[in-house]
């Protein structure tokens, strides 16, 4: 279903391929997130110009501290906002994803997301449609394979399937990114992110804001 947003604007839900299309083209990560999506696809005059993804993410005990399932009965991540060059404004956009999502799954509770400090953001378009800042996180080490960003768990899960079928056992994960990865990988801290958290009813927002903290 395409709906209207403006004369020149109109959105709708988009499958994989069109967030592979986005995340590679216009997202620093430069790969779409695995498993389950639910995601909105922008247009400006006829122009695809970018995507706004929820998913299951990288941590599916996201929601433990609230008792909150990572599924589409408890809490998401917002883990894409991929776009080209556009001229309405994002936060815009991200209003609108928002409130289809809840059309879509009206028992979702809870939706979360984070600003990569060391890509110099600091969540403005989270501030400005009313998330809540849960924390600032402190930066942790990365692997850059091929100049990518990739999770520490990522490398330890190839390592650990690397070693249950060949005889040679690895311990240690740069050395096995390096030989069977890519020979340029090595291992840089982050700068942190900033948390934030989107509540998608009374209850849930009335007991988020006893948690967050000010935006700094």
């Amino acid at each position: 279903m395409v709906i209207v947003l403006k004369s020149n604007i109109r959105y709708g839900w988009v499958d994989r391929k069109v967030c592979e299309y986005a995340c590679k083209k216009w997202h620093y990560s430069k790969c779409c997130p695995s498993g389950k999506l639910y995601a909105l696809g922008f247009y400006e005059d006829d122009n695809f110009i970018g995507t706004i993804i929820f998913s299951g993410g990288a941590n599916y005990n996201m929601g433990k501290r609230w008792n909150l399932k990572t599924d589409e009965s408890g809490v998401l991540e917002l883990t894409r906002v991929a776009f080209n060059n556009h001229n309405e404004q994002v936060s815009h956009f991200l209003s609108i994803a928002i409130k289809e999502l809840k059309k879509r799954l009206p028992d979702l509770q809870l939706l979360i997301s984070y600003a990569d400090i060391t890509q110099g953001h600091k969540g403005i378009i989270y501030r400005a449609t009313n998330w809540l800042l849960l924390e600032k996180i402190n930066g942790q080490d990365y692997y850059y394979v091929n100049g990518i960003k990739t999770h520490k768990k990522t490398i330890y899960g190839q390592m650990q399937n690397w070693n249950k079928n060949n005889k040679k056992q690895y311990s240690n994960q740069l050395q096995f990114a390096k030989d069977h990865i890519s020979a340029d990988a090595y291992i840089a801290k982050d700068k942190g992110k900033y948390k934030y958290a989107y509540p998608l009813n009374k209850k849930m927002r009335k007991r988020l804001l006893k948690e967050c903290i000010p935006y700094d």
